[in-house]
């Protein structure tokens, strides 16, 4: 049974070029991936991006993750230095194998088996990142285990949350589940990275 539930990443990675410095490198997922991550980009979050953005404006200041648009370093237009991508899809959601990246479906139980339990350990810390859910689908719950609590996420919904440390995971589910995943990393937040010290140009 093959497990991945990460269909791809575009976001702006660090890039150490000056002894001291880190400056931006924009990076996308490749090949099929990149054709559908696109078709995501282009096609659907239009639909929900003013949401998102008047959603992020009304978050506390202190919780909101900085606007990664002011210096340079937002992705497609967007306040976060990285947007991912998810796609859960069972065989009955009609999609089509040649398009489905997020395949853990399992025959005998007729589930698709969502996305492992982790913490998003490169987010900024004490600021909230986003997640668009939109879709077909039945189950899929988003769990935050330390807070005991599943949450559904119906076509539509946007989640905030810090996940830097919660340790969460999508439960089973069938059907057709996109997520795109928006926060911005803990290095760009704070000005360096915590391992070498590194300042980030801006």
């Amino acid at each position: 049974m093959e497990c991945k539930a990460h269909v791809g990443v575009e976001h702006i990675v660090s890039i150490k070029k000056t002894p001291g410095l880190i400056l931006p490198r924009y990076t996308q997922p490749k090949g099929s991936e990149l054709k559908l991550f696109n078709a995501v980009m282009d096609y659907v979050l239009p639909r929900f991006q003013d949401a998102l953005l008047r959603s992020y404006s009304e978050l506390p200041e202190n919780i909101r993750p900085r606007d990664a648009r002011t210096c340079g370093w937002g992705v497609r237009g967007l306040p976060f230095t990285h947007v991912g991508l998810n796609i859960l899809a069972s065989p009955d959601a009609g999609v089509g194998s040649g398009i489905v990246f997020a395949s853990s479906y399992d025959k005998n139980t007729g589930f698709h088996h969502g996305i492992h339990c982790h913490n998003d350990w490169n987010n900024a810390k004490g600021k909230l990142g986003a997640v668009l859910t939109l879709g077909d689908f039945s189950g899929f719950e988003q769990s935050l285990l330390p807070y005991a609590t599943s949450m559904s996420s119906s076509n539509g919904s946007l989640l905030w949350a810090d996940t830097s440390d919660i340790m969460h995971l999508v439960r089973r589910g069938t059907g057709f589940r996109i997520s795109i995943v928006f926060c911005n990393h803990e290095f760009f937040e704070i000005g360096k990275r915590t391992w070498d010290g590194a300042q980030v140009v801006t």
